[in-house]
């Protein structure tokens, strides 16, 4: 489902006399704020939602002999048995953000089941809990439904993601109800890179079958399970991009490249000569680098975003001390 939470950030600009030494005007300051927000802030979950629709042979068809229920049951289980996989490929180099969740338009059939899975973030456990929840039956009640959540897990942002954990549950008579909820948890001890994908396989009587399988990510979480927060410059048009690896090492001081007022005002004006001037108070701003060099990041435009002092100070940062 679609969740966007976003939040313009307001400086407090005690010293106006300051900046109008700098030539700066007082309004600089929230131009800034205005143009350089937090994508999806507070957001620690990912929901998507799965319709599975039966084919006509099941519409008019009310019960099944019990040979004919295990015939049944034993071709939905193969059927589900299909869609799983050990491995899945990433090559978007976008990253995701839950306003790239579309929510979707309920089928025009008789007889469908709508399933909402949820990945939930929790940092105080260090965990990531994944619900799937039965939130609507229409039409002809199915006799089966096989459920299974995935979490794929890569060290690199874009390539191939392999299965870490997963849960497998199969629902007939009476668990087949709106409100069922089945979940499993993973414990978090390493940054990540994560993919969920959602899975639901149905059965009606008179043999109809159908499957579908949905995916949410990739999102980067350090091992703390705490999410990498995001940030959209409305200015230059760019979101703060992801680290290409989870998995950077730390280096020693003597070998970061160095960074100082020389290379943080080249950085300005080249900011100004690629997106224009935006007229922002830059002593109030960082720049980030998204590779820090304390993990081999460098100084090359590309590897440099802006962000505000304060956030950067309470949330970029806490989030690299834990990866």
């Amino acid at each position: 489902m679609k969740v966007l939470a976003k939040w313009f950030l307001v400086f407090v600009l005690s010293f106006s006399t300051v900046l109008l030494s700098l030539g700066l005007n007082v309004g600089a300051s929230e131009n800034a704020n205005n143009d350089i927000s937090l994508v999806d802030e507070g957001v620690n979950s990912f929901e998507t939602i799965t319709y599975i629709v039966s084919d006509g042979n099941g519409e008019h068809s009310t019960s099944l002999t019990q040979e004919e229920f295990e015939l049944l049951q034993k071709d939905v289980k193969a059927s589900h048995e299909s869609s799983d996989s050990d491995f899945i490929e990433n090559d978007n180099g976008e990253p995701f953000t839950t306003d790239k969740q579309v929510n979707k338009a309920e089928p025009a059939v008789a007889n469908y089941v709508q399933m909402t899975s949820q990945s939930t973030f929790d940092a105080d456990k260090r965990q990531i809990k994944v619900t799937s929840k039965i939130t609507k039956i229409t039409g002809l009640k199915p006799l089966i439904i096989i459920t299974g959540d995935d979490i794929f897990t890569s060290k690199a942002h874009e390539g191939t993601y392999k299965k870490q954990a997963g849960r497998t549950t199969e629902l007939t008579g009476t668990d087949i109800y709106v409100g069922k909820t089945v979940s499993f948890t993973y414990n978090v001890t390493q940054s990540d890179f994560y993919i969920f994908k959602y899975r639901m396989t149905v059965g009606w009587a008179g043999g109809g079958i159908s499957n579908s399988a949905d995916q949410v990510g990739p999102v980067l979480a350090n091992k703390r399970a705490k999410l990498y927060q995001l940030f959209k410059n409305n200015h230059s048009g760019k979101v703060l991009p992801f680290p290409a690896r989870a998995d950077y090492k730390t280096v020693p001081l003597e070998d970061r490249v160095p960074w100082n007022n020389t290379l943080r005002g080249k950085y300005i004006k080249d900011y100004i000569n690629t997106y224009g001037d935006p007229k922002w108070d830059w002593s109030a701003l960082d720049i980030h680098h998204v590779r820090p060099r304390e993990r081999g990041g460098q100084n090359n435009f590309a590897n440099l975003y802006p962000i505000p002092r304060d956030i950067h100070q309470q949330i970029v940062t806490p989030w690299w001390v834990n990866y």
